[in-house]
């Protein structure tokens, strides 16, 4: 995924302190403006502390990628319910048949 993706599906993310459920801004937004008051996003999912460990990221993904050689990639950019059904199909691997003896 893109940057700019990453940084929206981190920093838009938030939880309720009351009920401890997840909400993120775009993707699944708080059920009513009493939820939506008492939100908390965690600082370290800004922007300012984003782009030093995206970097980061960057700077290593090719020695990640020698050293996993058998990592499955998945095209992130997209939504992120597909996105999970991408990675679930990939690590759910159908049972081998019986042999028959």
């Amino acid at each position: 995924m893109t940057d700019d993706v990453a940084i929206e599906r981190i920093s838009l993310r938030s939880v309720d302190p009351v009920t401890g459920k997840r909400y993120h801004s775009l993707y699944k937004p708080a059920p009513s403006p009493e939820v939506l008051a008492r939100l908390q996003f965690n600082p370290k999912d800004s922007e300012t502390q984003l782009l030093p460990r995206l970097k980061e990221y960057w700077s290593n993904s090719s020695s990640l990628q020698a050293f996993y050689p058998e990592a499955v990639q998945i095209n992130a950019d997209q939504d992120p319910h597909i996105v999970s059904e991408s990675l679930e199909s990939c690590l759910v691997k159908p049972l081998s048949k019986p042999h028959d003896w």
